[in-house]
């Protein structure tokens, strides 16, 4: 299996979403750009609209006792744009809104992916998302 893991949908507003993923390695393998947040499986946007992708607006969690989680924008080319690892992770972008998939980012999926690094058996994670849906 390499890495288990499990996703949460803790809120799905009309602007924002909030979920929740966990992970435990059995030492077998490393997940390589997965699907962790796929955005249009999200509620639509206050007008109706549908979501097609998501601004990050903080991200919580913990990695351990080794290893490192990676994000990615998706995209025809992925983009990483977070690297965790250890515990009390606290990134928090709200003075800026949000995090986005820069302008020049080629055919963005709108989606959020993982890897990971260095997990060996036992290695586990927790990461919140608290994201913006944007059109």
């Amino acid at each position: 299996m390499a890495v288990t893991t499990t996703s949460q949908l803790l809120y799905d507003g009309p602007r924002r979403a909030t979920m929740q993923f966990t992970g435990t390695s059995d030492g077998s393998g490393q997940l390589a750009l997965a699907t962790l947040v796929d955005a249009s499986a999200l509620g639509p946007l206050g007008a109706g609209q549908p979501c097609r992708r998501v601004g990050v607006e903080s991200i919580h969690g913990s990695v351990k006792p080794n290893g490192t989680v990676q994000l990615f924008w998706g995209a025809l080319v992925p983009t990483k744009f977070a690297e965790l690892a250890g515990t009390n992770i606290h990134f928090d972008y709200k003075d800026i809104t949000s995090i986005t998939a820069t302008a020049d980012t080629e055919a963005p999926t709108g989606d959020i992916l993982i890897s990971t690094v260095g997990f060996a058996a036992g290695t586990t994670f927790m990461i919140e998302l608290s994201l913006i849906k944007k059109t």
